[in-house]
């Protein structure tokens, strides 16, 4: 690319890198994120050239997004012809599917322009998160956890998702930044920088007390330091990488040691008499615990889905199915980011998101083959997909703001490498 000249293209710069920043900056806070959408909107409408090439280039990933789009505005105007007394609640419903493409494809056109601009992402995101921990901390809790629950001013099951996702890129990066700094006492304070934060992190995991966040990050983890041990060992490049997150995840689990395990095994156990009733195949009479409920809701949700299965109530039509329930209508959503899909989109809208999901994993792994990313960054991406997969089993949070940003960022990575790869393949 060439050097940007003159007084617009500094402008055109500077409101990049401010929308880019803010966006980064919405794990501190949901204002900052809907501010930095808007900013990178308008970057790329009065800089329309960095999207006419990848509309020329016919990507399936963006056009794929555009479709689908396209169906749930379709499915919307289905939605308020079916529930017509809910027309807030579907009009929610059609904002939250329709911002995650608003803020991510400005986002990954300005990302793939510079593969370092998605560590300064990465790091804006990081200092958000340390931000909201350190503004909503309470002393007492960090001294003695008593059991109760903490979000740190985001909901309890996202910020865990974030503080699981935090973990992970700190145990598979924070080697590449040790090792590319020459300076001995940078690279020292680095390391400490990096150790304070991940005990941060999995203290600030612990007391959110959510299981699947922690279930996730005990899968992911170690899997995720062996494979980037066997695609440095295959590559033969140094191991400061792995050698460092294993350094890490054993103080992690120092951590959870100190912060007592009774109390995290008290909380596994937690419900073991429902988990047994559901493994066993006796659904219709559980207990309404955390989890009882929750199957419940999953299967009233594959219920409504079996109604119209190709495709679904429309968006925002959750809310009425609930409140037609004698019992669930208290229930926001019904906690299972599956069903809720198949429940709103049906098969057709959740082929959409699986092209566009595969699509874009295939890419990546394309832009480690091309060398346009290093093996922590493609590790942490995939990591961090299965992390979110393995979670949004018992939760949903993409129709709130805190969740939606987590999708956004995710997504505008993977959609930049996917850019960056038809780039390089266009400029061969």
């Amino acid at each position: 690319m060439k050097a940007a000249t003159g007084k617009n293209a500094t402008w055109l710069e500077w409101l990049g890198w401010s929308g880019a920043g803010l966006l980064g900056l919405s794990t501190l806070g949901t204002s900052f994120g809907y501010l930095g959408t808007a900013l990178m909107l308008c970057w790329l409408l009065v800089n329309p050239k960095e999207l006419r090439p990848v509309l020329q280039w016919r990507d399936m990933a963006t056009l794929t997004l555009l479709l689908f789009s396209c169906y749930v505005s379709l499915l919307a105007s289905v939605a308020l012809h079916l529930h017509p007394g809910y027309m807030q609640a579907i009009a929610d419903g059609y904002w939250y599917y329709m911002h995650i493409p608003l803020a991510a494809i400005p986002l990954a056109c300005w990302l793939s322009l510079d593969m370092r601009r998605i560590y300064f992402l990465l790091l804006l995101l990081g200092v958000g998160l340390v931000g909201r921990i350190l503004l909503h901390m309470e002393l007492d809790a960090f001294a003695s956890p008593s059991g109760e629950r903490y979000g740190f001013g985001f909901a309890i099951i996202v910020f865990g998702l974030y503080m699981a996702t935090g973990i992970l890129a700190l145990l598979l990066m924070g080697g590449r930044l040790y090792a590319s700094l020459d300076h001995r006492g940078l690279a020292w304070s680095a390391g400490i920088i990096m150790m304070l934060c991940v005990l941060l992190f999995c203290y600030a995991l612990f007391l959110t007390y959510s299981r699947a966040a922690w279930i996730s990050l005990a899968l992911v983890a170690p899997l995720s330091l062996l494979a980037l041990s066997l695609l440095k060992w295959k590559r033969g490049r140094g191991a400061h990488g792995p050698v460092l997150g294993i350094m890490l995840l054993c103080l992690c689990i120092l951590m959870l040691v100190w912060v007592k395990v009774p109390d995290i095994k008290q909380r596994l156990l937690a419900n073991d008499a429902t988990i047994s009733a559901i493994l066993s195949g006796q659904w219709q009479d559980l207990p309404p615990d955390a989890v009882g409920l929750r199957m419940h809701m999953t299967l009233y949700g594959i219920e409504r889905f079996m109604d119209r299965p190709m495709t679904g109530w429309g968006p925002g039509s959750s809310r009425p199915l609930l409140d037609a329930h004698e019992y669930l209508h208290e229930a926001r959503n019904v906690h299972n980011a599956y069903v809720h899909l198949l429940m709103e989109l049906g098969v057709m809208g959740v082929v959409f998101v699986l092209l566009f999901v595969g699509y874009l994993l295939l890419q990546v792994v394309n832009s480690y083959r091309h060398g346009l990313i290093g093996a922590e960054l493609l590790i942490w991406l995939f990591g961090a997909f299965i992390i979110l997969a393995l979670w949004s089993f018992t939760a949903i949070r993409f129709d709130k703001a805190d969740g939606r940003f987590y999708l956004i960022m995710l997504l505008a990575i993977m959609m930049s490498l996917n850019y960056a790869v038809l780039r390089h393949r266009a400029s061969i």
